[in-house]
């Protein structure tokens, strides 16, 4: 599941029931705002953000007959949107992505208008919750000295540890200072942590993503069988084959981490796979190309967050900036 999945719930079935069968006509008080605050309300309920009840911020401002009515329209999306969910994501930062998702969804098919009056909705339930409002976060273009020191001395996580570091310092053959090192690694790991704090995708798979993908390079230039056997040594560490490393991961980790490390230099479009861990795996690794003198582009990334020029910008410096 991405960002895009409850969005298209949204276009494709809630919105869809109300043109196809002229539901928003039956309603005294309709808006075209309201599926699109039914669409995240059902999806709040379905990530376990609140209960039923604690979401009536949502509930109290859609007319009572499409609460009550609409053929169980809401109990179908709650069901629909439930079965789309995966459980590795973090669900508060991840809805705020998919309220953009649904936000562009709007201003396209009812104009800008009732798109604001949407976001204006959206910012007064998440207030009457207690949730944070969306705002869009800017990373400065300059670089404290100190970044340098965040980057390549990372912060300690249960899978960023000394011994793994060291470990996959060994595993690598190449010289650490040219493209496909320890430096590289570092910046996929600032960038990862970025992107997953921002877009609530699974931090441990990022991590992980950030230390193994490169470490089975034969070469630092054409190696497409790079990636395979990355995935293939990672799945024999998450097995236990490795003495001395033992990562606890769901069998759903684990499969969307092996696929990331697998395909991640494969020339493929990155909108094509609908899983956000994925995703923003692969964003975190192009996000670096400037290291190699090519300056990323949005239609090769995957996340809306990743593809925002002051956050290519900002790893752009980075990826140039920051070395062994």
């Amino acid at each position: 599941m991405d960002h895009t999945t409850i969005a298209d719930c949204y276009k494709n079935h809630i919105c869809d029931y109300f043109h196809r069968m002229g539901g928003a006509g039956r309603y005294v008080g309709y808006e075209d705002w309201h599926p699109a605050v039914l669409t995240l309300g059902c999806a709040y309920q379905a990530m376990k953000v609140r209960t039923f009840s604690e979401l009536q911020p949502f509930w109290s401002r859609l007319p009572l007959p499409i609460m009550s009515g609409c053929d169980d329209l809401r109990q179908k999306t709650l069901k629909l949107i439930r079965a789309n969910i995966d459980d590795t994501v973090l669900a508060v930062p991840f809805l705020k992505w998919v309220e953009i998702e649904i936000f562009e969804t709007v201003k396209r098919s009812y104009g800008h208008e009732v798109a604001t009056i949407f976001t204006k909705k959206m910012a007064e339930i998440k207030n009457d919750l207690g949730l944070p409002v969306t705002t869009k976060t800017v990373q400065p273009l300059l670089m404290p000295s100190s970044v340098k020191v965040d980057v390549l001395r990372p912060d300690v996580s249960d899978i960023v540890t000394q011994d793994f570091v060291e470990h996959c310092c060994e595993v690598y053959k190449l010289d650490h200072f040219g493209d496909h090192g320890y430096a590289h690694w570092m910046r996929v790991l600032y960038n990862g942590r970025i992107l997953a704090a921002e877009t609530g995708a699974n931090v441990r798979i990022v991590e992980l993503f950030a230390l193994l993908h490169d470490t089975h390079r034969e070469n630092e230039f054409d190696d497409p069988e790079h990636g395979p056997r990355a995935a293939a040594y990672a799945q024999r560490l998450l097995d236990g084959e490795i003495s001395g490393l033992q990562f606890d991961l769901t069998p759903n980790e684990k499969k969307q981490l092996l696929i990331a490390i697998h395909d991640h230099s494969k020339p493929m479009n990155p909108r094509k796979i609908r899983q956000l861990n994925i995703g923003v795996c692969w964003d975190a690794d192009r996000l670096d190309l400037q290291r190699v003198g090519m300056r990323p582009q949005p239609h090769d990334l995957y996340t809306r967050y990743a593809c925002e020029s002051d956050v290519i910008r900002s790893a752009s410096f980075r990826a140039q900036q920051i070395r062994l």
